[in-house]
């Protein structure tokens, strides 16, 4: 679940409770699949992560991907970003 739909100011909240995420890489790419942001994640679950992207990306759809470490999606959504 992402909180602060649209996202505004680069910044929202991932909350997907029970996942597993030590090792996990967030992903955020644009509409043409390029890299905007990247983390590392570190801990054992992920609750109510607040997440800060950089660089501010133009205006538009994004899709975040959280991978484990073996590059396995674990969770695909996508964000409109103000």
């Amino acid at each position: 679940m992402i909180f602060k739909r649209p996202v505004r100011n680069q910044q929202f909240i991932l909350d997907a409770s029970g996942l597993p995420i030590a090792g996990c890489l967030l992903e955020i790419t644009d509409a043409g699949g390029h890299r905007v942001f990247q983390q590392v994640l570190q801990g054992s679950r992920l609750s109510h992560l607040p997440v800060s992207i950089q660089g501010r990306p133009p205006a538009g759809v994004y899709t975040i991907r959280l991978l484990d470490k073996n590059g396995t999606g674990l969770l695909v959504k996508n964000i409109l970003l103000e």
